[in-house]
């Protein structure tokens, strides 16, 4: 007897999201620049070192007497191991008033984290690893903002537009700035004006001109057969225009690797190509020929290296059911023995 084993094999992206246990002591603290407010601190300590999604899961806080999770409450965190925001604090918090994170290895900060908090007026960066503050990251409009002793180095041009009620700031002790701003609107409107020639980086600038470069490349040639250059380009397009925090010294290098990315094949270094594009209209012709040879070398290679995985493929299953077969087989040979060695014996006792 034959048995034939069909094996469907199914392929499955799976998106993992991690989950944090998070306990606070809450109490009065009295802060230099808002005054007495209650404020939750976070007590256990947790590692957030990926860019997967992170939320919090439980958020158990020791209030004091009269106090619960539905009181105005600033949010306080300083656990070092953090580099990413963590998600998940509106479904604790209805009344977030205020978000510090002190001296922690927090990269980056973008509107996406804070947009779910329309009660926030009080936003504590300061010690953390931050580089650029993107335009619409105060979209929730804060009364104050104290962003002191980071990496900034970059400032969105209309980072600051939309700040009607923002009084105070301080940005001292950051390489492109060392401002500050007390209860004082009109002087407030006076530091962000010089702000904005002293942390607009004349190299982000050039940088996003050289993006624009890239955009128009990819409008007059066409990459629709070269999956990999095309894939290449439009990751690190979306990277630099998504609405996100984007680290700066990262995107330099992604621009780099851009550049000088080199595929094996008898084809000039696409880098060089891309660069001479970039440097000389004259050259269309001659790059759009190399490029159409270097896409089909690039589709053949898929294509055959695709086809060798699906013939591997077909060898292990056509080898593991056989031995399924086999072993099958030896099962129902030894049962099969069995029941003949019991039918014997009946026979005899009959």
């Amino acid at each position: 007897m034959l048995f034939r084993l069909q094996l469907l094999v199914c392929l499955m992206t799976i998106t993992y999201v991690l989950s944090l246990n998070i306990e606070c002591n809450c109490g009065d603290q009295n802060y230099h620049a808002v005054g007495s407010k209650y404020y939750c601190a976070v007590i256990s300590d947790f590692i957030i070192d990926s860019q997967n999604q992170v939320q919090i899961e439980t958020l158990k806080n020791s209030h004091i007497s009269g106090k619960s999770d539905d009181d105005d409450i600033y949010f306080h965190i300083s656990t070092k191991s953090i580099q990413y925001f963590p998600r998940g604090l509106e479904k604790f918090y209805k009344n977030l008033k205020g978000i510090v994170i002190w001296h922690t290895q927090l990269k980056e900060i973008h509107q996406e984290d804070l947009k779910k908090y329309p009660k926030l007026n009080f936003l504590n960066l300061s010690g953390n690893k931050i580089e650029i503050i993107q335009d619409d990251l105060f979209d929730f409009n804060p009364d104050l903002i104290v962003f002191e002793n980071m990496k900034l180095i970059h400032i969105g041009a209309t980072t600051f537009d939309s700040l009607t009620k923002l009084s105070t700031f301080y940005l001292g002790g950051n390489p492109c700035t060392n401002e500050s701003s007390l209860k004082d609107r009109t002087a407030t409107l006076k530091v962000i004006s010089s702000l904005k020639s002293s942390c607009i980086s004349s190299e982000f600038t050039s940088l996003k001109r050289k993006i624009e470069n890239l955009e128009q490349i990819s409008k007059n040639l066409n990459f629709a057969n070269s999956p990999i250059f095309s894939q290449n380009l439009i990751n690190f397009q979306e990277e630099f225009t998504a609405s996100k925090f984007i680290n700066f010294s990262i995107l330099k290098q992604k621009l780099q690797r851009l550049m000088d990315l080199k595929i094996k094949s008898p084809y000039e270094n696409l880098g060089g190509v891309l660069s001479g594009f970039m440097s000389s209209a004259n050259s269309y012709s001659i790059i759009e020929e190399k490029l159409t040879h270097l896409k089909l070398k690039i589709d053949q290679d898929l294509e055959d290296n695709q086809q060798n995985m699906m013939n591997t493929m077909d060898l292990k299953i056509q080898h593991l059911e056989n031995r399924l077969t086999t072993k099958m087989e030896e099962i129902l040979d030894e049962k099969l023995e069995k029941v003949m060695i019991s039918i014997g014996k009946i026979v005899t006792m009959l």
